[in-house]
């Protein structure tokens, strides 16, 4: 369970292994900015799981990525 913000800035990068599964609690964020990095990949029979918390008024999970995006 995420209990607080994530920021990956600065230059420092994160990486999220294959199979990891990551439940944001109400009100949590994780941002990647300035010249940080996020690297998740994850095979089909091992995929990253991102989960927002789930309410009646709950349609889905945002993603939103800062151009440029690398491979």
């Amino acid at each position: 369970m995420v209990t607080l913000n994530i920021s990956v800035k600065g230059g420092a990068n994160i990486t999220i292994k294959p199979g990891v599964r990551l439940e944001f609690q109400s009100g949590t964020t994780m941002s990647i900015s300035d010249d940080g990095s996020l690297k998740a990949v994850g095979p089909d029979e091992e995929p990253i799981v991102l989960l927002a918390p789930c309410n009646r008024q709950a349609t889905g999970m945002d993603l939103v990525f800062t151009l440029p995006i690398n491979q």
